[in-house]
């Protein structure tokens, strides 16, 4: 049975990986929570081949971006991870639909 899942990080501290199945990314949201503005890359994919999905992406002070328009399929064992231009300044939302 297919199972929807929520997983939320800060950005730096740590990773959604696919584990053992596949899975649907359906959502991908960067939030802010920092006094300045900041920029934000995610990337998908095995790990240690990780490509990038959004680059240098800014984010204004108190604001939230949708980073995927559309659905993108991650194979077992494929991560998402980010990074920011400040320490502990991002939060990453992701919904997905994990496959059996």
């Amino acid at each position: 049975m297919s199972d929807f899942q929520r997983q939320t990080f800060e950005v730096g501290n740590g990773s959604y990986s696919a584990l053992s199945n596949d899975a649907v990314l359906v959502g991908l949201l960067l939030t802010n929570k920092s006094a300045a503005q900041v920029t934000a890359t995610v990337k998908i994919g095995p790990s240690g081949s990780t490509e990038e999905l959004v680059k240098d992406v800014v984010i204004p002070v108190g604001s939230s971006l949708s980073a995927l328009d559309g659905k993108i399929v991650l194979n077992a064992n494929d991560i998402v991870e980010a990074t920011s231009s400040a320490a502990s300044s991002v939060n990453i939302h992701i919904s997905l639909l994990e496959l059996p």
